[in-house]
């Protein structure tokens, strides 16, 4: 086995072999805050903050997509009968990160990061520490107090007695301090400069990773909360103070806020603490394992606090920009700094050409003129001259107007290489000749496009995996069941039961026009579903399918779902509505068709008893007229119910091109099938009222 000894000196050397570009952090962080080129001396200061300007433009985008709706992530079903289950474990995942851990902050802070320093970095880890609390009790009985301090997390650090009233009960006061343990799922946003990772490490996932590490200041009393020893704690050197060359360090002093602030009590000390995941062959029988190895001391790894073996690397990298084969990809900083650059000079050069125009150098005679006077300038001032002419201004020439449209020019740039152009807009130079609402939208689309491809790369990179791994660690490490709210009822969640997944479908937007068109089209859908199900004996539409539409719809719309406005089919209330609706149907349709038939067999009845009044032949004469007049108003009774069906099929089709889904097509639909099941029971009863005359006429020849 390893000792200390020896797990230090190998922590310490891949610490000193690990990647970490604070230069880059300082460089890109002084750009994006409007520092990177130093003014001249009495000259303009401008500064072009277009890497800022394109940041906060892409920043809304990105957050937008990737919290409109519970879905950016889906679990894919594994079976027939898992599409609930990986729904569920889809929603809850999600809660996880943005309700328990505070998501939106870490997910902002994470793009950010990305945005202007490449990349950003999360961390996912269960923490087990203890939380103290210190509570007063007064007028306990005997009784009560004893129960009280009998749980071993409880530690009396005050208490007294005292008689009541009637001087027989004693009651007591105390003061105790309860120690419990503190177990969750933490997702944090971990800063660049705070990160390492093995200098050989080529990709943006870091689960192969030989090296990692998060390099922290902690407090001493923190330390001791997480279950190290105090005397070991106490016993290792504080930090003096935040190295001034890291990216942290910049981020706060640039703006002139104080970084460190010294305790006079020492359990608030800060300590360097370095967490190191790696691979490491700790029982030395050549196969390396992965484990967390804490350390003290970020340069080198002083004293080992604790080796515990791990199953996965915490940490998860996304970028904006991949690059292949490497884990840092690109920053609009890098996309953006010649441009802002460029523009910062012709800026500076803009104004310097402006207040000379404004305040023109002068030429002067040496001992001719009064320099006070010449110095103090004021409307209406006069210069003192001992000689004519003895002051001459200085004109200075105007920029010429190709400046300006170098400015112009580099804003094109700007909006080719982020996606961003001045303002959001676009301008006629940019449509060319591309005129019209549809140039305009495949410029907007083109734009849209750039920024969508960062967003998926990000989501690919980063939120896919982060997903992944919430999900893993809820299923190792959550020991309680969880109640959970699914589709309108509250479920018991246990993740230890979970089934392994693999495949999953990353689900975000692509920007504000690409949100409308696929509005647009499930509203198309939405009509065609509408129609279809008008239709009597239609197969292509079901219950679920119009709630599925129904929930992309308000989802696409910003809104967590449609289960607050509409029944879903598949939940225990909708399919007992559905059988209620179904049952209902079923009787009233037995109840119409039982009184058709008896309406028929009453006609029947009727007929029959007339005919059997007839006692002579011309009674059989007129009964076979009858027939025959039966049959021909059965004829004539059957076509005019093809003309008027014809007729109201017509204009129910006419209506449905207009696209008019008002209430009047549906009471056009209504009255088509009305009518239509009216001549359908018509033509049945004048059929048996004929074929019983025939019945009856032959039994009459019979007899005779």
């Amino acid at each position: 086995m390893l000792d200390d000894e020896q797990i230090a000196s190998i922590v310490g050397f891949e610490l000193s072999n690990s990647q970490y570009q604070d230069q880059d952090l300082n460089i890109s962080l002084s750009a994006y805050l409007g520092d990177s080129i130093p003014p001249t001396e009495g000259r303009s200061s401008v500064v072009s903050t277009d890497i800022a300007d394109a940041i906060e433009w892409i920043m809304p985008e990105v957050i937008k997509s990737f919290t409109q709706n519970n879905e950016i992530v889906v679990f894919d079903p594994v079976g027939p009968n898992d599409d609930l289950q990986a729904e569920l474990e889809s929603k809850l995942v999600y809660d996880v990160f943005m309700k328990q851990n505070n998501g939106f902050l870490s997910l902002y802070e994470f793009v950010k990061d990305a945005l202007i320093q490449r990349n950003g970095y999360f961390k996912v880890f269960y923490s087990d520490d203890l939380k103290t609390t210190t509570e007063k009790y007064t007028n306990l009985t005997e009784i009560e107090y004893a129960m009280l301090i009998s749980e071993d997390s409880i530690e009396v650090l005050e208490e007294s007695s005292e008689l009541d009233e009637s001087g027989t009960i004693e009651l007591y006061s105390v003061k105790i301090s309860k120690t419990l343990p503190d177990k969750k799922l933490n997702v944090i946003c971990v800063p660049p400069e705070e990160f390492r990772v093995n200098n050989m490490h080529n990709s943006v996932d870091l689960s192969t990773a030989r090296f990692t590490a998060h390099l922290t200041l902690k407090t001493r009393s923190s330390l001791v909360a997480s279950g190290y020893n105090k005397d070991d704690i106490w016993d290792l050197p504080s930090q003096s103070g935040i190295d001034t060359e890291t990216g942290g360090q910049y981020r706060f002093t640039d703006q002139g806020e104080q970084t460190w602030d010294d305790s006079y009590d020492s359990s608030q000390d800060l300590i360097e603490i370095a967490e190191c995941y790696m691979q490491l062959d700790i029982n030395e029988d050549g196969i390396a394992e992965l484990v967390k190895v804490t350390v003290s001391g970020w340069t080198q790894a002083d004293t080992v606090l604790d080796v515990e073996p791990i199953d996965e690397i915490p940490f998860i990298s996304g970028t904006a920009i991949i690059m292949p084969h490497k884990l840092i990809g690109l920053s609009i900083y890098d996309r953006l700094i010649q441009i802002q650059n460029q523009k910062t000079a012709l800026w500076r050069n803009i104004l310097d050409n402006m207040y000379l125009q404004n305040n023109q150098r002068m030429g002067v005679l040496e001992n001719q003129v009064n320099l006070d006077d010449l110095m103090i300038s004021r409307p209406g001032g006069i210069v003192r001259m001992k000689s004519p002419g003895a002051l001459v201004p200085i004109v200075t020439p105007p920029l010429s107007a190709d400046s300006y449209k170098m400015m112009d020019y580099l804003d094109q740039v700007r909006a080719g290489r982020s996606g961003v152009s001045p303002e959001g807009a676009i301008t006629d130079t940019m449509v060319g000749n591309r005129v019209g609402s549809e140039g305009i939208a495949q410029m907007m689309n083109q734009k849209e496009e750039l920024v969508g491809l960062m967003i998926r790369a990000i989501a690919e990179t980063s939120i896919k995996p982060l997903m992944y791994m919430i999900r893993s660690q809820l299923i190792k490490h959550q020991d309680d069941v969880i109640d959970y709210k699914f589709r309108g009822q509250w479920e018991r969640v246990d993740p230890k039961s979970w089934k392994h997944r693999t495949c999953t479908t990353v689900r975000v937007g692509t920007g504000t026009g690409n949100r409308q068109q696929q509005m647009s089209t499930l509203g198309g859908l939405r009509l065609e579903q509408k129609e279809m199900s008008a239709q009597p004996g239609q197969i292509l539409v079901t219950p679920t399918q119009e709630y599925n539409l129904l929930n992309d719809i308000a989802k696409l719309g910003g809104f967590n779902g449609a289960e607050s406005y509409f029944l879903d089919p598949q939940s225990p209330e909708g399919q007992q509505n559905a059988e209620g609706i179904s049952k209902s149907q079923q009787e009233q349709q037995q109840k119409d068709e039982a009184k058709d038939m008896e309406l028929v067999k009453a006609q029947i009845k009727v007929a029959n008893a007339e005919e059997s009044k007839a006692q002579t032949a011309g009674m059989n004469v007129q009964l076979t007229n009858d027939i025959n007049k039966n049959k021909n108003m059965l004829q004539l009774q059957k076509q005019e119910a093809d003309n008027e069906i014809k007729f109201l099929k017509q204009q129910l089709e006419e209506i449905k091109t207009m696209g008019d889904a008002s209430e009047f097509t549906k009471e056009m639909e209504y009255k088509y099938w009305d009518r239509v099941k009216y001549y359908e029971t018509e033509i049945l009863r004048i059929q048996e009222m004929a074929r019983a005359a025939q019945e009856n006429n032959k039994d009459t020849s019979d007899g005779e």
